[in-house]
């Protein structure tokens, strides 16, 4: 977890740094996919790590709700010792307790896809409205409520 803007400009100066490696070393494969071959980079190592923590500080500090967009993030499941949903970044680091969720899916008009509507509380304080695509994998899309005035 960063703690300070330094700490935070650090790693965000990392991750930016392997994003240009990525794009200068990497290829193009069928399909318009790129990849990098790690083998030809022995020294290269994956910043998903990293990454997900500039997210997380960004999210608490910097955070001006989403914009238009929202906040794309992992849905994760209850347990024993959290009974509640809570979302994530992709490397499973919490920005948010989900405090409401609709339990039965419904159905979009785009055919058999099943969507499910929460209300969740972000590390940052803030109160969040989206959605969880269930039929699509784990993944969620939220935005900030707007607050009373």
């Amino acid at each position: 977890m960063l703690k300070t803007q330094a700490e935070y400009l650090e790693a965000a100066a990392k991750v930016k740094a392997a994003d240009e490696f990525f794009s200068a070393h990497c290829e193009t494969g069928k399909g318009g996919w790129r990849s990098l071959d790690t083998k030809k980079f022995p020294g290269y190592r994956d910043c998903n790590t990293e990454r997900s923590v500039v997210e997380v500080y960004e999210f608490q500090h910097n955070n001006k709700g989403g914009g238009a967009k929202g906040y794309f993030c992992y849905w994760q499941d209850g347990n024993k010792e959290h009974p509640r949903p809570i979302l994530t970044t992709w490397m499973g680091d919490k920005i948010a307790d989900v405090i409401f969720w609709s339990g039965t899916p419904y159905r979009s008009g785009f055919g058999n896809s099943k969507r499910m509507s929460f209300r969740a509380k972000g590390i940052d304080g803030h109160e969040y409205s989206g959605t969880y695509y269930v039929s699509s994998g784990n993944y969620c899309r939220m935005k900030r409520i707007k607050e009373a005035q």
